[in-house]
């Protein structure tokens, strides 16, 4: 791959993409056992919920799931509906 930069030209450095702060969110895609995915989310110094996004095999839909509001430090904790698998995780401040 040649780049080509014209003459006078300044280089910027490229944006850096910046996570929550200091948030973080996991999924399990999907438990026998309970028969259905799982998502959680945690965040050190805000009130957030985690928000799921699951896959419904029966019917071939997409929805969203919303875990409670927990304080700074906590988990929020929310399973997709019967038979859902959980495509990801984040977390939401409302």
């Amino acid at each position: 791959m040649i780049a080509v930069v014209a003459a006078g030209a300044t280089l910027l450095p490229a944006p850096v993409a910046h996570a929550g702060p200091g948030c973080s969110a996991a999924h399990q895609d999907y438990d026998p056992g309970t028969q259905r995915g799982l998502g959680s989310s945690t965040c050190p110094n805000e009130v957030q919920r985690v928000k799921v996004t699951c896959y419904d095999a029966m019917v071939g839909a997409v929805y969203t799931v919303y875990g409670p509001l927990v304080g700074p430090g906590q988990v929020s904790t929310r399973p997709c509906d019967t038979f859902g698998w959980a495509l990801s995780a984040t977390w939401s401040y409302t």
